[in-house]
């Protein structure tokens, strides 16, 4: 490990000639009264480590170590020599020499031009005199807390991340659960839990004088012993495909939940639009927060757009007054990509129930599906597209109230209908038909089921995760309540 050992400085601000300061093993107390130099030694170990001088390179009023670094009783340069080394060696460094170029000492001296090591009676005075909600950023440079800003974004970043996969799974869930209500017959008021589902499966499989089953696991097994008993009835395979069809037709996600998905998502963006109306220009967050980064990162002193000179604090400190300026409208951006999200995830799984559909009325009647139904799929193939990326609000709203007129057109239920007139051309027993509903039940089951319970564990394992997230942004949290603490 690399330590200051002794620093000798002559012609030095406040410092004719010496002494030498040794900081020994334990350290340094400089003590003297006022004008007698201890100030200046602070200067030389600046300049010597940093090529600087804080107290003097500001720009203010002319003053500049060129010109107020030498002492008034000199006419020699200033002279600073720091020798600094580990147990083995020493190491000097000179201001106006070229520094060693061990990786050791290059380190520190790239450590030091943070100006981390130093707390000038200037920053603790203007730390003491700012008001509470500023007292952070008048140490901030002292306690380098960038690095933490960065660790929150990409928390927050993950933790938004997370929250997003939950709203798709919620969404997942909430659309499994539907097309197990409307094939178990399930009351809106009843919990989907897999107690109510055997419950509900177990009635219909007692109606056709069948067995119950403990858990969703035997249903497989189950499916295979109704399979045969029904290929003991004549034109199984007919009737099969049928009521296959009839299933899914009935389990097809609800239009009018595809409707309110596409209205929540037209209400998020017009709430964001509204926001960013109120914006001078655009608001560019991502390029902040990178341009942020790359000062820090790079340790700038000129503007990585412009080349300009800049002062990198005040710059950053901006950066963040801007984003927190504007913390709503980051908040109301993510709320509208998660509805975005939500909507595009729907009506993919109603385009894929509706493929499904599609394949399946071709084996059951030889022929392609209605020419409106053709015509929605195409609409949502549309709709799906379109809303890959953000879109305007024109358009949201139109393809919303489009989702809401198709809703209310019942065509489903017209095809619903062809079906059972085609069932009714086939002999029926009471036995086959309570059989083909338990089979329906059980098939049912075990496909929604499986996917809400994916669903359940991908939510929670992206609650826990939230949760580990919030905790490790804790110490902003604490550090914002200790900036309104009064001194």
């Amino acid at each position: 490990m690399i330590r200051l050992k002794k620093l000798k400085a002559k012609a030095c601000r406040g410092i004719l000639d010496g002494p030498d300061l040794d900081f020994g093993r334990d350290g340094l107390i400089l003590a003297g009264d006022n004008g007698t130099g201890k100030s200046s030694y602070i200067d030389a170990l600046e300049k010597v480590l940093t090529g600087k001088c804080g107290s003097l390179d500001t720009g203010d009023q002319g003053l500049g170590w060129s010109k107020q670094g030498k002492h008034v009783a000199s006419n020699l340069p200033p002279q600073i020599e720091l020798i600094v080394g580990n147990s083995s060696k020493d190491f000097s460094i000179t201001v106006g020499a070229a520094s060693p170029c061990t990786a050791p000492i290059k380190s520190m001296l790239i450590a030091a031009c943070r100006q981390s090591f130093l707390l000038r009676r200037r920053t603790l005075l203007a730390f003491i005199n700012a008001k509470p909600a500023d007292r952070y950023r008048a140490v901030a440079d002292f306690l380098r807390l960038e690095r933490f800003n960065d660790f929150e974004a990409k928390v927050k970043a993950l933790e938004t991340n997370c929250q997003q996969q939950i709203s798709a799974n919620r969404s997942t869930k909430q659309i499994e659960e539907i097309g197990l209500r409307q094939q178990l017959s399930l009351a809106s008021s009843a919990s989907v839990d897999e107690a109510t589902c055997l419950e509900s499966v177990n009635t219909t499989l007692a109606d056709a004088g069948l067995a119950a089953i403990a858990n969703t696991g035997e249903i497989p097994d189950r499916i295979r012993r109704v399979d045969a008993q029904l290929r003991a009835f004549g034109q199984i395979e007919e009737v099969q495909k049928l009521q296959v069809l009839k299933t899914l037709i009935a389990e097809l996600p609800s239009l009018n939940e595809l409707a309110h998905i596409a209205g929540s998502y037209h209400r998020a963006r017009e709430m964001t639009l509204t926001e960013e109306s109120k914006l001078t220009g655009t608001f560019y967050q991502q390029v902040l927060e990178e341009g942020a980064k790359w000062i820090r990162a790079d340790s700038l002193d000129e503007c990585p757009l412009c080349e300009n000179a800049i002062d990198a604090t005040c710059v950053l400190e901006r950066v963040q007054e801007r984003l927190d300026q504007h913390r709503e409208l980051f908040e109301l951006r993510t709320l509208q990509d998660s509805a975005r999200t939500n909507l595009v995830s729907a009506i993919r799984n109603a385009l894929r129930a509706l493929m499904l559909v599609k394949s399946k009325w071709s084996e059951a009647f030889g022929a392609d599906l209605p020419s409106s139904v053709l015509t929605f799929i195409d609409s949502l193939n549309e709709v799906a597209t379109t809303h890959a990326a953000l879109a305007e609000l024109s358009l949201i709203e139109k393809h919303a109230g489009e989702l809401m007129a198709t809703s209310s057109a019942g065509f489903l239920e017209s095809i619903l209908a062809n079906i059972d007139l085609e069932l009714k051309k086939y002999p029926r027993t009471d036995a086959y038909d309570r059989l083909a509903k338990a089979r329906a039940a059980l098939q049912a089951t075990n496909i929604h089921w499986e996917k809400i319970v994916t669903a359940n564990a991908e939510i929670s394992e992206s609650k826990m995760r939230v949760c580990r997230f919030k905790g490790s942004g804790n110490w902003r949290r604490k550090r914002e309540k200790e900036r309104c603490k009064p001194c």
